[in-house]
């Protein structure tokens, strides 16, 4: 898979075509949700998950998709904020995030409320990654 590659293509494309218009930059919206629905729950392209979580005609695995999903998600993440760095930066301070919704259940982790583990943990690792970039 070359997904973290052609991602920072994608991403060098973008901030040599419009970094003299664009403040502030994000590479990904709702990843979680993203991950959640397209490799856990199968309601979302490319539509893949396993039984206690949905039963796509694409198969999937609900258990460990989301992670290697999310995984990717994040050294993509990772790849646009070096090329950035590198290329593009001006200056001491850039704003390059991505937008995320927490879930109730990242929600509940938070205030210490009981929490389902396996549709979650991902969700956190999402928001860690968020604050160490701030």
């Amino acid at each position: 898979m070359h997904s973290r590659s052609d991602f920072g293509h994608f991403a060098d494309v973008c901030f040599g075509a419009f970094g003299d218009r664009v403040k502030y930059w994000t590479t990904f919206n709702e990843p979680n949700v993203a991950v959640r629905h397209g490799y856990m729950l199968g309601t979302y392209p490319p539509s893949r998950c396993s039984p206690p979580f949905g039963h796509c005609a694409r198969g999937g695995d609900s258990h460990a998709e989301p992670y290697v999903a999310a995984h990717n998600v994040i050294l993509s993440h990772a790849t646009a904020i070096e090329i950035y760095k590198r290329k593009y930066q001006v200056g001491d301070r850039f704003i390059l995030g991505w937008l995320i919704i927490p879930s109730a259940s990242a929600i509940r982790c938070i205030t210490n409320s009981p929490w389902t583990p396996t549709l979650d943990v991902y969700t956190g690792a999402l928001l860690v990654v968020v604050v160490v970039n701030l």
